[in-house]
């Protein structure tokens, strides 16, 4: 599907739909649990759908209302599933849902599309082959589908995280290994993303289970935990407010945004920071986030700024402020980020090639993106060429060639935008809702 976007300003006040971090850790531990739990206020998306359809997989009974789920859990003991779980284009659900995969007492088998096809998971396997696990892999060594037998008896194992879903994949589980096994010891050598462990370390701490770490290097998790039953809302997800966010910087616009919560575990919400530094104007309430683009009465600044930003923490961010570095009176550098390499894309050279397709100067490192300013930097002067670019099936490379339309010199065609529902089912909608009258 096409979408095409007009330029212009947006003004007014949006919810932002609820975090897929939260909402598929919600659910996992709902499943785990023993009783029923209420999962409030979830993200229905795509991905959710996904990880809805893995823990029935597993056994778990799941009822939906417009604004609520109901879990009921299995007490530390998923079974083995029937059918493969396939698992769509969500790899926080292959990821997270691997570990349970490994607490079951028989096999289970994992799939995916195309993209989650090419997204590596050997680390992982790997070391829940270290604490008892037998794997198979299916086509391509390392990567999905494959078989995963368990369970798993707890052990000593090293990982590399690339990616931070392999080590929250661990802590989820392995707390649930039987009473009697020995503790389960991880070094970790590397770790990115590390706010993403913090939000499994505050569902875990939710739990009454906090897992003996060193400053993230080594860590040592004791056995014979159980998770139980909650009635818990779902915060705001700030993955998806950075493109509203972006867009009101990058336009001169002003927005509100309801559901966010500074103080959630959540590392995306660093960009509040990021485009307050570059110069907009950010108003923070206990729910909510006011933002004034430069150029909007209520923004002393009349251009955006440039600068470095270290994008490691914060991944998921780099197409949104890359779109928003276009629009920059400077050069702004992103970086010390190489697993936005590995997401549903290449997300760094994706967004280097449709960026330079609407005439933007950038730059691609190993670890990152360059932008330069635009040729006619006057303030108010739009930062894109109209024309048509591929959204490659990535929700985020979609929204983010959307918002740049808005600050082009004429209508932006972005293709596969269906994908934007993978995490933000309304957003072009939203978009429609807010524009400038």
């Amino acid at each position: 599907m096409e979408k095409t976007i007009i330029p212009g300003k947006l003004a007014g006040s949006v919810r932002i739909p609820g975090s897929k971090s939260h909402t598929i850790r919600a659910l996992l531990i709902a499943t785990l649990a023993e009783g029923e739990s209420i999962i409030r206020d979830p993200l229905y998306s795509a991905d959710t759908r996904s990880c809805i359809a893995a823990c029935r997989a597993f056994g778990a009974r799941i009822t939906e209302a417009a604004d609520h789920i109901t879990v009921t859990g299995l007490g530390g003991l998923p079974q083995p599933p029937a059918q493969p779980i396939d698992v769509g284009n969500s790899g926080t659900t292959l990821y997270l849902a691997v570990g349970i995969s490994a607490l079951v007492d028989g096999t289970t088998e994992f799939t995916g599309d195309h993209q989650i096809q090419a997204r590596p998971i050997k680390p992982l396997l790997d070391s829940l082959a270290d604490m008892g696990a037998r794997i198979e892999y299916l086509q391509n060594d390392g990567y999905p589908p494959f078989r995963i037998t368990g369970p798993i008896r707890g052990g000593y194992t090293t990982i590399e995280c690339k990616t931070s879903q392999y080590l929250s994949s661990l802590l989820l589980s392995l707390p649930l290994t039987p009473a009697g096994s020995e503790p389960s010891r991880i070094s970790v050598p590397l770790l990115n993303e590390k706010p993403y462990v913090d939000i499994t370390l505050a569902w875990l701490a939710e739990q009454g289970i906090t897992p003996q770490h060193d400053n993230y290097d080594n860590w040592v998790i004791q056995p014979g935990a159980h998770f139980s039953a909650f009635d818990k809302p779902i915060a705001g997800d700030f993955s998806s407010a950075t493109f509203m966010l972006c867009a009101a910087a990058m336009t001169g616009s002003k927005l509100r945004l309801e559901g966010l919560d500074m103080t959630d575990s959540q590392g995306d919400k660093a960009v509040v920071g990021i485009l307050e530094q570059m110069g907009c104007a950010v108003s923070i309430e206990e729910f909510a986030i006011g933002i004034a683009g430069p150029g909007h009465p209520d923004c002393p600044a009349t251009q955006l700024s440039g600068g470095e930003f270290d994008l490691n923490a914060i991944p998921d961010a780099l197409p949104a402020l890359a779109a928003c570095a276009a629009c920059a009176a400077q050069e702004v550098r992103l970086v010390n980020v190489p697993q936005a390499r590995l997401k549903e894309t290449d997300r760094i050279a994706v967004m280097a090639r449709e960026l330079t397709t609407l005439g933007v100067d950038i730059s691609e490192r190993p670890d990152g993106l360059v932008i330069r300013p635009a040729a006619d930097p006057a303030p108010g002067s739009p930062k894109f060429r109209s024309g048509s670019v591929h959204g490659h099936g990535d929700h985020r490379i979609v929204m983010s060639m959307a918002i740049a339309g808005l600050a082009a010199d004429g209508p932006v065609t972005v293709d596969t935008a269906e994908t934007a529902g993978i995490t933000f089912p309304d957003f072009f909608s939203t978009l429609a809702e807010l524009r400038l009258k």
